[in-house]
């Protein structure tokens, strides 16, 4: 007797078999059938929502998130500046470690793809929620306070790739420190850049030649992402 996909989703929902390791079971069994090896071209096995549940999680999340940071800024902001760093600061840290355990249950219990991705977001911004606390208190503005928030981001995206293994995070990741790198040229000195000037070699400054090397390296990560990926 075969085991089909509605056994093993009648099995997740009687409790007896978890969300990953039905996830587990199924890429076991169809790596046994050939199915991935078979695939032709440029085909792979690719699932963005694995059913409308995420979609509804995903808004529900969001709601929920948004709704938060929008209360949490309105009372940051209710103080003077030094307070409102102090604040910021916390609030953002008590953010970050709330997005931390919806992540042990959507990510790593769950093994969920849409709530993956939007906690990444939201804890992205989380942390640019701390790093403006961060700004504020050292009394850094524009230039400064960009590389203090980019930077921010950066360090606690790695931190969550580490945890979490979801890889659009290293996405994440290579935009928050191009923007570090930006902002750091700018706090020294060097002339704010016009959009075009991150792409013209021969224009004056470091910015087209960050960009070369910070797409070199990136491109280099996901290849060797991708050749590690069975």
């Amino acid at each position: 007797m075969d085991i089909t996909k509605d056994d093993i989703r009648a099995a997740v929902a009687s409790g007896l078999l978890t969300e990953g390791q039905a996830a587990d079971l199924t890429s076991l069994a169809q790596t046994r059938q050939g199915y991935r090896e078979n695939l032709t071209g440029l085909d792979e096995p690719f699932e963005l929502f694995r059913g409308f549940n995420e979609i509804f999680i995903v808004i529900g999340l969001s709601i929920l998130f948004f709704g938060w940071m929008a209360m949490t800024f309105g009372l940051s902001f209710s103080g003077p500046t030094e307070i409102s760093g102090s604040v910021l600061i916390m609030l953002g840290v008590l953010t970050c470690s709330g997005l931390a355990l919806l992540g042990r249950y959507f990510i790593l219990t769950r093994r969920m793809v849409a709530p993956a991705i939007a906690l990444v977001a939201m804890t992205a911004s989380a942390l640019w929620q701390i790093g403006t606390g961060i700004a504020y208190l050292v009394g850094q503005e524009d230039a400064g306070y960009s590389a203090i928030t980019f930077g921010t981001i950066t360090l606690g995206l790695a931190v969550h790739y580490w945890y979490f293994r979801v890889p659009i995070t290293t996405a994440a990741i290579a935009l928050a420190g191009f923007g570090t790198l930006a902002s750091v040229f700018v706090a020294g000195g060097v002339a704010a850049p016009d959009l075009d000037e991150f792409f013209r070699l021969s224009a004056n400054g470091p910015f087209a030649i960050t960009t070369v090397l910070c797409g070199l390296i990136a491109l280099a990560i996901a290849l060797r992402f991708d050749t590690s990926d069975p």
